[in-house]
């Protein structure tokens, strides 16, 4: 069964290699990129409030009238720029659904010690995350937290969480993501962070103390850097 997907994967890419990109193409999606990119780091410094379309053709050295062959507003600009930012996170959690974790609170100390990850090696980004999940307009940041819900109700099976509520766990579990990214940028933090960040979300859902001692080692050894 895993063979036949990578099959699959490996004739698309043979396919779209046969058809180079034209040089216009591959301006277009330089242009693309660069404006995606640079709307994280206006974010970062401004917020979402203060993001203009101006700002980030400026940022992005691009005329402003290019911005409208690429987004056809903010609005659109803002979903597509947090859906794409936060989408390798979000695929780093799925892929812990098929790793050696035993239990949900294994996956949920994963889920954060990635984000620790991200955000110390991109501190931007964790700023720009940040700001999203706080932007009532980006309903994307919904995303993680529908992601979150069925994680914290097979737990809350297996005994792992104790919450009256998986979805308004997954609602204060996101409140508290936002508030660890703010910690994360905004002060010098300790190298042993990741446990502490993965502890506090697990004591947050009721992890009883041997399953959350547990799980944070069992994140942590799979997840260990080469």
């Amino acid at each position: 069964m895993v063979g036949e997907p990578h099959q699959d994967s490996g004739d698309a890419s043979a396919q779209q290699a046969e058809v180079p990109e034209t040089r216009t193409e591959r301006r277009r999606r330089r242009t693309h990129q660069a404006l995606l990119g640079a709307g994280v780091d206006v974010i970062a410094r401004v917020g979402v409030s203060g993001l203009t379309i101006a700002s980030i053709t400026e940022a992005a050295d691009v005329a402003l009238g290019s911005f409208y062959n690429h987004f056809e507003d903010r609005e659109h600009y803002l979903r597509v720029l947090f859906l794409e930012q936060t989408m390798d996170w979000l695929e780093d959690i799925r892929s812990t659904r098929h790793s050696e974790f035993e239990t949900e609170a294994d996956r949920v100390a994963a889920a954060t010690i990635m984000l620790v990850r991200r955000t110390r090696e991109r501190p931007a980004w964790g700023v720009f995350i940040a700001e999203a999940i706080a932007s009532a307009g980006l309903t994307q940041s919904d995303l993680i937290a529908d992601l979150l819900q069925p994680s914290i109700e097979r737990g809350a099976e297996q005994g792992c969480f104790t919450i009256p509520s998986a979805e308004l766990a997954a609602r204060l579990t996101l409140g508290l993501i936002r508030q660890s990214l703010i910690h994360l940028t905004s002060r010098d933090v300790p190298d042993d962070i990741e446990e502490h960040m993965a502890t506090i979300v697990l004591r947050m859902l009721g992890t009883p103390d041997n399953t959350l001692q547990l799980a944070v080692y069992r994140a942590l050894a799979n997840l260990r850097s080469d």
